[in-house]
């Protein structure tokens, strides 16, 4: 049984709240960008995003990996020294 507040519909998930980050031409991927969503705009827990989109705890944490890797990514390639 789902909980109220997990029933949560994809068009509700704010893509679009990374700035930079965003679009698919930065490197994020639609099943990236919710579950960034989920876990730090809506406080959802690692289970409770896997339940709301249909997958399972690992892939949760797999897609979270790779989103944290390319933000750091991102926050290295933008705090970088520029050699004129």
């Amino acid at each position: 049984m789902l909980l109220a507040a997990e029933n949560v519909a994809r068009a509700d998930i704010k893509i679009g709240v990374f700035g930079p980050m965003t679009g698919d031409a930065a490197g994020y991927g639609q099943s990236l960008r919710e579950v960034v969503d989920l876990v730090y705009y809506h406080g959802r827990s690692v289970g409770e995003v896997a339940r709301i989109l249909g997958t399972c705890e690992a892939t949760v944490k797999t897609r979270m990996f790779y989103a944290r890797r390319r933000l750091a990514q991102l926050i290295r390639s933008e705090t970088a020294p520029t050699l004129h």
